[in-house]
């Protein structure tokens, strides 16, 4: 049975074929060997094929790093509809990942529009025969983790789950440690407001997460500038507006003169948290104005489903005022 973890070494790779070009070269230098030369050709070849995949992998971490880590998602599930495997993957894998997997369905790739997910997946996965099922667990900018899992499905109808077993605790284990490790790396004691909205800024999702399950307020004096929940419709922040709305922020909140939650959320072009605001009971109107003849004022009319939805709540208002 192959090793529990996929260890790529992009390094290594890199510094062997710089050795061998170097030797190459001096060879070459040493014997004018006409040979050489083209061996050293050859090895400027490879080397420069194994940069440009190093480089490409690093700029992928970099983008999961921001979009993805930051948000509280650990790893890249993907898996099928066979038979096989996916009840045990609902019951056993998907009820322990909660909201900490991005999930990608191998039966649906018909339908798969490129994306972050998918390009994961394609290259960290898909060079292998063994890519479904699989698991990348991120470590940051390091090379992630890829657990794959077909063969060790295979023998369980051969009467070996242990196989199975032994992988999946490997795989929880793994996850375990490192999503220790980063909650470490980017747990941050928020004290006070400024680095309440410091983190808020940085799209820090844990440490505001963290924040507020201590206990710390999620609403401040009306003469602040900015509240919690203001600068995170700013931002167009979504989950953290949902955050701080669950916490009881007031949908409402900020200087009677200046723009509400839902006005910074529309101007960040965020309609999810725009919806979310409304739902909470976002107010339609601000600065002695309608939200979208506001909006419309700001430079943003093309902001079209933004505005149909403000609108539809306004006009529901409207009519729960005539009745």
């Amino acid at each position: 049975m192959p090793e529990a973890i996929e260890r790529s070494n992009s390094l290594g790779c890199l510094a062997s074929i710089v050795l061998y070009v170097v030797v190459c070269a001096v060879i070459f230098a040493a014997t004018s060997w006409p040979a050489a030369i083209a061996l050293t050709v050859i090895g400027v070849f490879a080397l420069t094929a194994v940069a440009i995949q190093y480089l490409y992998r690093l700029a992928l971490l970099v983008i999961v790093e921001q979009k993805w880590s930051r948000r509280g998602l650990r790893c890249l599930l993907v898996y099928s509809n066979s038979p096989t495997w996916e009840s045990h993957i609902r019951q056993a894998w998907l009820s322990r990942l909660g909201d900490t997997a991005v999930v990608l369905n191998w039966s649906e790739r018909q339908s798969w529009l490129g994306g972050l997910a998918v390009r994961v997946f394609r290259e960290f996965c898909s060079r292998w025969h063994n890519y479904n099922p699989a698991m990348v667990i991120f470590r940051g900018l390091r090379q992630p983790y890829v657990f794959r899992f077909f063969e060790a499905f295979q023998q369980i109808g051969a009467g070996r789950p242990e196989y199975l077993s032994r992988l999946e605790a490997e795989m929880f284990e793994t996850l375990r440690l490192a999503t220790a490790e980063r909650l470490d790396a980017a747990r941050r004691s928020i004290t006070e407001l400024g680095e309440l909205h410091r983190a808020i800024k940085r799209g820090d999702v844990i440490a505001v997460r963290e924040y507020l399950q201590s206990g710390g307020p999620v609403s401040v004096d009306k003469g602040h500038n900015w509240t919690p929940l203001t600068m995170a419709a700013h931002r167009g922040n979504s989950e953290m507006v949902r955050m701080f709305l669950d916490a009881g922020a007031d949908p409402n909140e900020g200087w009677p003169d200046s723009d509400t939650p839902l006005v910074l959320a529309a101007m960040a072009g965020s309609l999810t948290a725009v919806r979310l605001l409304l739902a909470r009971g976002a107010r339609t109107d601000a600065r002695g104005m309608s939200v979208p003849d506001l909006l419309r004022h700001y430079g943003y009319g093309r902001q079209t489903r933004i505005l149909e939805a403000v609108q539809e709540a306004r006009d529901r208002e409207e009519r729960g005022t005539d009745r």
